[in-house]
């Protein structure tokens, strides 16, 4: 039996998880497969006469998620700095569906509130303006609620994304 560590990039939630764990365990050869969220990482024991190292990393790959070796030798300061650029990732792309999405709350006052100026003149246009500016929103900065469907919807389950998509 041998025992490796995994990075795995790409989850979202504990259920993102799951998933990796059960594709994981339906092989054989692979004695056990712990997967941790909050970490990204996965530790499995595997017997090496009926599967390898580039078989495990197929099957993980093939229902959605990225995956490498561990490096043992990464330090808590490198895994802070990876949190930290992640979470300025996540910011960015909040701030930039913030912004395409102001027109749409102002389109959606000037719809209910009666007697606002240039009413006359916003309203006929509020349609075409919203459609190009919710494009972006959904297709570029939005794009991986639909991957993480398509990843769910290979596996024949369901999950957060799959809600989010629909």
């Amino acid at each position: 039996m041998k025992k490796i560590g995994l990075d795995i990039q790409g989850m979202h939630c504990g259920s993102c998880a799951l998933l990796i764990e059960h594709a994981l365990k339906d092989k054989e050869g692979i004695q056990t497969a712990n997967v941790n969220f909050s970490s990204e990482k996965a530790s499995v024991t595997f017997d090496e006469s009926k599967i390898n190292l580039e078989e495990i990393q197929k099957a993980i790959s093939h229902i959605g998620y990225k995956t490498k070796v561990a490096d043992e030798t990464m330090n808590a300061n490198a895994e802070h700095e990876k949190r930290k650029k992640e979470v300025k990732y996540r910011r960015n792309k909040f701030l930039r569906a913030m912004i395409l999405s102001i027109p749409m709350v102002i389109f959606m006052i000037y719809d209910f509130v009666i007697g606002l100026p240039f009413t006359k003149s916003i309203m006929p246009i509020s349609g075409a303006i919203s459609f190009v500016l919710t494009i972006p929103v959904l297709f570029i900065i939005g794009k991986d609620f639909y991957q993480g469907a398509r990843s769910a919807l290979k596996v024949r389950t369901a999950n957060m994304f799959s809600l989010i998509a629909i």
